[in-house]
């Protein structure tokens, strides 16, 4: 197998943990300030970059924007992609992830990521969680905090849904988008696990981040109202493996979005969530945007006096 594993990295990442005796390549996206950080990471990464963003942002500008469209670069030739966060351990480090991807390998596997061993889950995010003595349980949607993908599934619904959702930089709430992307071009619900079999350590409390990152990303989720109604769920847990691998795609419902009842709730959410992110343009930008739309016809704002 020929499989990938890609990090969106800090000057803090333990990704270096997994570097050594690997069977898989390893790129990284380096988004400290650290040089001698930059240096190390360089020299155990068969390719690496160094920007600054945000996870779904850095994603989008290299991975789709500079390899997939400028160098028309072939990620298909690939099982397997992995896009674990820069504080993600794994017990047996390089062997876990190359026992991951061989499991996913044997379930067929469109969509994946390992379960999380101990309390740092996301809240609502449940189903990321190890089930004790199992040793995958299939579920709907994976987390962005550490999804994995085929390299169809890379290519066919993961690059379209960031495309798309071209405001995106957290990817908090892009989720379901890629799975009905998918679903709509492989006619058939994504083959969707997460591997109790090979569990990770998450090493940071959850929202032990950068408060303007925590903010960006409740903005993001807040305007895509899938998330909301779409939520992560088991649908069932093996095990056996053979018994996971055997599960026809038919007995698995698609990425049908739940009917949302409270509509001025989510309505509300939706103009928080844009309020937020209008306070980061510039106010010329607003200006310029105002003017274009009076060209294209909009109406005039409305006077004091109306």
């Amino acid at each position: 197998m020929k499989n990938l594993v890609v990090v969106m990295a800090g000057d803090n990442s333990i990704h270096g943990d997994y570097a050594a005796n690997r069977d898989f390549e390893l790129w990284t996206i380096h988004y400290g300030d650290s040089d001698e950080t930059f240096k190390r990471y360089q020299s155990f990464s068969d390719r690496i970059w160094r920007k600054k963003g945000l996870k779904i942002e850095l994603t989008r500008r290299i991975l789709l924007e500079e390899l997939h469209f400028g160098e028309k670069f072939d990620f298909m030739a690939y099982d397997f992609i992995f896009l674990p966060d820069d504080d993600i351990r794994f017990t047996n480090r390089e062997a876990d992830i190359s026992r991951l991807f061989t499991l996913c390998n044997y379930l067929r596997a469109d969509v994946f990521q390992p379960a999380i061993s101990n309390e740092f889950f996301s809240p609502r995010w449940e189903s990321t969680c190890l089930i004790p003595n199992v040793v995958c349980h299939r579920t709907n949607i994976v987390e962005v905090m550490m999804h994995g993908f085929s390299g169809r599934a890379f290519v066919k619904a993961y690059l379209p849904a960031i495309h798309a959702i071209q405001f995106m930089k957290s990817g908090w709430g892009i989720e379901p988008i890629w799975m009905k992307i998918g679903e709509a071009v492989f006619q058939s619900p994504l083959r969707t696990f997460v591997i109790d079999a090979v569990p990770a350590v998450h090493t940071r409390p959850m929202g032990s981040g950068s408060a303007k990152i925590h903010g960006v990303g409740l903005a993001e989720a807040r305007l895509i109202p899938q998330i909301e109604v779409n939520r992560m769920r088991t649908l069932a847990s093996f095990t056996r493996i053979e018994d996971a691998a055997a599960l026809p795609d038919e007995a698995v419902p698609p990425s049908i979005d739940i009917s949302i009842d409270d509509t001025k709730r989510d309505a509300s959410n939706f103009i928080w969530a844009f309020r937020q992110l209008i306070k980061s343009v510039a106010p010329q930008t607003l200006i310029d945007i105002w003017e274009l739309a009076k060209l294209r016809g909009a109406a005039p704002l409305p006077s004091s006096k109306d």
